[in-house]
C-alpha cells in the first residue's frame, strides 16, 4: 500500500458515471504508481452509475429481479477500445466461486443473425418483407490488437466484399437469362477483374491500395482490346471506368426485369447497387484525400452522398439505407421518416463499413443481462477496490470559471439525500438463484435504510413523482460547492450532451468554440419498450431463429429477442413465470433540447409513450408474430399474452412492462448530423486548462453516439490529464 500522503496526490473530479466517465477513472487509477499520484473521485446523481447504459432490477415480490433497461444495447464486434477496456476489468474483478459472470465470455454472446424489414409498394398496395442475414464468424477476438481499420483497409474490405460475392449472387448466376446476353459480358467485367488484379498486386506488402489498384488498371488497360492506350492516372477517372460500368450493367434492361422477378433478386440488386455505390464514392471522394475526405462529406447527409453517386431511387431509402439511420436514432426532432433522416456521410460510412465489414468474430455482441450487471457493477467493483471514491446522490448544477477565465475554479452541487453516519453509499445487492450462483446488481430504488431522513425524502419524491435520476426533480438535502485547490485539480466532465447548456453557461460565455459545440450539437430523445410474454417466441408464430431486428415500422423500429436474459432474472417460484423477452426501440419525437423549465413534461412524455405503445401493437405485431393476435380474429395485439404479475386486464396489461420515454439530459442520444462532427472538442483540448472531456459528444475516431466513442473520450481525458495510455487505437492525430 502506498504511504504517500493523500493530501499530495493531485485530485481529479469525474462529474458523471457512465462509459466516458469510468473509462477515464479507469485509466487514471490503472497502475500502483498512478493510484499513489491522484486521487479520483466519482460525481453522480442518484444511486447508480451508467449513464444511457444504466440498468435498474425490479426487487418487489413477483417481479422477478427484472431488469429494466434504457431500450436496446448491443455492442458491436470492431469495439476495439471498448472490449479492451471490459476484459481488463473482468480479469481484475474481485470473484467468489458463486458469481454469475467469472469471465467476459460470461457476460458476453455473439450475435451473427440479423433480421431487416423492407416495406415494398406493389399493385396490392404496401407489404413488410422479411429477410435473414446470417453474418460470417471471422478470425480474432474483439479487442485484440489488430490491423487498424484506416480507410484503405475499409475500401479493400469492400471491394473483396463485392469481388467475392458478386459471382455467388442469383443475381450474376440466374438460369433465365438469355445466353446472348450473359451477366456481365467480356467487355464488361472491367470492376470484377479490376478488384481480382488489385488484390493479387496488393500481396506485395510494398504497395499501397491506391498504387495496386493503378498497377492493376494499368495493366487492365493495356491488355484489353478496344479499351483505351491511356490508363487511368486519377481515382476518379478509374471509378468512371469501372463502377460507373457496373452501375449501368446493373441498370440494362435485362438485369433489371430480372430483378423485378422476385423479391431475392431485388434485394440482390440493391444489395450490390448499394455497395458499388460506396466504393465509388470512396474511390471519388474519400481515398485521394485520407481523413480530409471523410471531413469533407460530412458536410451533406449519407442519402444525398450516395444519391449523387449513383445510387438507384430505390436503394436511397431502403433497408439498407435506413439501417444505418435507424441504428443511430439519426432523425431531427425525432421524427422517423426520410424528410427527417440526418446522419453525416463520411460518419455513416465509416460506421456501416466497420459494423458490416470491420468485425471480430461476431457483427455484434449481445449482454446476457443488464448493462448494469455485465458492464457497470464490475467497474464499479474494480475502482473501488482501486481506490477510486463515488459520491452517489451528488448532482452537478454549475460551473463556474476562475477570474481570468482560464480554468474551472468551482463547481456547484446539490446534494440529493446524505448517507447515514460516516460510512460511504452501498449500491448493490446481491441476488441468490436456486441453483446457488449470486450476482451484485444496481436496485431500481435507492437503498432507503442507509439514507438519512429518508422517509421524508420518499414522500417528497412521492409528490412530484420523479426520482432522483430525473432531472426534472429538485428534491434535495442540501448543497455543496467543490473548490479548485482544494477538492479538485482536475475536472473530468461525463456529463451528457444535453446537460451542458445549464451546466456550463459561464464556459459558453467565455469560448465561441465550447458554445458552439454545446449549442449546435444535437440530442434525440428516444423511447422504449420491454415486454415480457407467456408463450415462447415459437408460440408467437416467429419462424426464426433469436434475433436482433431493425427497419421496420415506426418508432418501435428495432426488435431485440432477449430471451436469454431471463435465467439472469430471478423468476423462481413464480408460477407460470415469462417464456419470451423482447426488447424495442426507436426515435421520439420531441424538442432538441430538454425542457426543464416544465415540470409537466416526464409525465407527459411517459403518457405518450404508452398509448403509443399499444396503437404500435395493435397496428404492427401481427407481421412479426402471427400467432400474437386474438383468436376471434378482431384483430390488434393480445395483450392477454403479457406476464402480469397484477393479473389487470387487457392493454392495462401494459402497465406491468417496462415502457420508457428517455428524455433526461443523460438519456438522449447524441447525433452526427451533417456538418456537426468539426464542432466537437477533442478530450484534452477543451479550451480550459483544468477541465477535460470524456462522453461520446468529444472527438473520436467515430464522432457518434456509442460506447466505443464514449470509451476513446474517457481514455484521451485521461492521457491528459496523467499521460496513460500513451496509445489510443484509432483515436485521430491533433491536427
Amino acid at each position: 500500500m502506498s504511504t504517500v500522503d493523500p493530501k499530495q496526490k493531485t485530485k481529479v473530479s469525474i462529474l458523471g458515471g457512465g462509459c466516458g466517465a469510468m473509462s477515464a477513472a479507469g485509466f487514471l487509477s490503472s497502475t500502483p504508481e498512478l493510484r499513489a499520484k491522484y486521487e479520483v473521485t466519482v460525481y453522480q446523481m442518484g444511486w447508480r452509475i451508467g449513464g444511457k447504459g444504466a440498468t435498474g432490477r425490479d426487487a418487489r415480490a413477483g417481479y422477478g429481479d427484472r431488469i429494466y433497461e434504457h431500450g436496446l444495447h448491443m455492442w458491436l464486434g470492431w469495439y476495439q477500445n471498448a472490449f479492451r477496456m471490459i476484459q481488463t476489468i473482468y480479469a481484475e474483478r474481485p470473484t467468489k466461486p458463486t458469481d454469475l459472470f467469472q469471465k467476459w465470455t460470461d457476460a458476453f454472446a455473439p450475435q451473427r443473425f440479423f433480421t431487416i424489414q423492407q416495406d415494398i409498394a406493389d399493385g396490392s398496395g404496401t407489404r413488410w418483407v422479411t429477410r435473414n442475414i446470417h453474418m460470417p464468424q471471422t478470425p480474432g477476438t474483439p479487442g485484440e490488437s489488430s490491423v487498424e481499420l484506416i480507410l484503405e483497409e475499409l475500401f479493400r474490405l469492400l471491394a473483396d466484399w463485392l469481388h467475392h460475392h458478386f459471382k455467388l449472387s442469383d443475381l450474376f448466376q440466374h438460369k433465365d437469362l438469355a445466353p446472348s446476353t450473359t451477366p456481365l459480358p467480356t467487355h464488361q467485367q472491367s470492376l470484377l477483374e479490376l478488384l481480382k488484379r488489385t488484390h493479387s498486386t496488393l500481396q506485395d506488402d510494398s504497395h499501397s491500395l491506391l498504387h495496386a489498384m493503378r498497377v492493376a488498371a494499368h495493366d487492365l488497360f493495356h491488355s484489353s482490346q478496344g479499351q483505351s492506350e491511356h490508363p487511368p492516372q486519377s481515382l476518379h477517372e478509374i471509378a468512371s471506368h469501372f463502377l460507373i460500368e457496373f452501375q449501368q450493367w446493373l441498370r440494362s434492361p435485362e438485369i433489371m426485369s430480372l430483378s423485378s422477378t422476385s423479391d431475392d433478386l431485388k434485394w440482390d440488386w440493391q444489395l450490390f447497387d448499394f455497395a458499388s455505390t460506396l466504393a465509388k464514392g470512396m474511390i471519388t471522394d474519400v481515398l485521394p484525400k485520407g481523413p480530409a475526405g471523410i471531413e469533407a462529406i460530412n458536410e451533406e447527409d449519407f442519402v444525398a452522398w450516395i444519391t449523387r453517386h449513383g445510387a438507384s431511387k430505390g436503394t436511397q431509402w431502403s433497408a439498407f439505407t435506413r439501417a444505418i439511420y435507424n441504428l443511430a436514432f439519426s432523425f431531427d426532432g425525432g421524427i422517423a421518416d426520410r424528410e427527417h433522416a440526418r446522419f453525416e456521410a463520411g460518419t455513416a460510412l465509416l460506421v456501416y463499413l466497420r459494423m458490416a465489414l470491420g468485425y471480430k468474430d461476431a457483427p455484434m455482441w449481445r449482454m446476457i443481462g443488464g448493462m448494469g450487471d455485465t458492464i457497470f457493477a464490475p467497474i464499479y467493483q474494480v475502482l473501488s477496490q482501486r481506490g477510486v471514491k463515488f459520491q452517489f446522490f451528488h448532482r452537478a448544477t454549475n460551473l463556474r470559471l476562475s477570474p481570468d477565465k482560464k480554468q474551472i475554479a468551482a463547481i456547484e452541487m446539490d446534494v440529493q439525500a446524505e448517507i447515514k453516519g460516516s460510512a460511504e453509499y452501498s449500491p448493490l445487492y446481491e441476488i441468490t438463484f436456486p441453483n446457488g450462483k449470486t450476482l451484485q446488481a444496481w436496485p431500481d430504488e435507492p437503498a432507503w435504510d442507509q439514507i438519512e431522513n429518508a422517509a421524508e425524502l420518499q414522500a417528497q419524491l412521492a409528490k412530484v413523482g420523479l426520482t432522483f435520476n430525473s432531472a426534472w426533480c429538485d428534491v434535495k438535502a442540501g448543497t455543496t460547492l467543490l473548490k479548485q485547490g482544494v477538492d479538485f485539480d482536475h475536472v473530468v466532465l461525463g456529463i451528457s450532451l444535453a446537460g451542458l447548456p445549464t451546466l456550463t453557461p459561464e464556459l459558453c460565455a467565455a469560448s465561441p468554440a465550447w458554445n458552439t459545440m454545446v449549442n449546435s450539437l444535437r440530442t434525440v430523445e428516444t423511447l422504449a419498450l420491454q415486454l415480457w410474454m407467456q408463450p415462447a417466441l415459437s408460440d408467437l408464430g416467429w419462424q426464426d431463429q433469436d434475433t436482433i431486428m431493425t427497419t421496420y415500422a415506426e418508432p418501435f423500429d428495432t426488435w431485440g429477442e432477449m430471451s436469454d436474459v431471463l435465467p439472469q432474472e430471478n423468476w423462481s417460484g413464480t408460477p407460470s413465470p415469462p417464456q419470451s423477452l423482447h426488447y424495442f426501440c426507436g426515435p421520439m419525437p420531441g424538442p432538441a433540447q430538454p425542457p426543464l423549465n416544465d415540470p409537466t413534461y416526464p409525465a407527459t412524455a411517459d403518457a405518450m409513450v404508452k398509448q403509443t405503445a399499444i396503437n404500435w401493437l395493435n397496428q404492427n405485431i401481427e407481421h412479426l408474430w402471427p400467432k400474437a393476435v386474438p383468436a376471434n380474429g378482431s384483430g390488434g395485439f393480445d395483450f392477454n399474452l403479457l406476464h402480469d404479475p397484477e393479473n389487470s386486464a387487457g392493454s392495462a396489461r401494459l402497465d406491468s412492462q417496462y415502457v420508457r420515454a428517455n428524455i433526461d439530459p443523460s438519456e438522449r442520444y447524441v447525433a452526427s448530423f451533417p456538418g456537426t462532427s468539426k464542432l466537437r472538442l477533442r478530450s484534452d483540448q477543451s479550451g480550459f486548462a483544468n477541465l477535460f472531456l470524456a462522453g461520446d459528444w468529444a472527438v473520436s475516431s467515430i464522432n457518434g453516439g456509442c460506447v466505443e466513442a464514449a470509451v476513446e473520450a474517457g481514455m484521451a481525458a485521461s492521457r491528459g490529464i496523467c499521460g496513460v495510455p500513451a496509445y489510443i487505437p484509432a483515436y485521430p492525430p491533433p491536427p
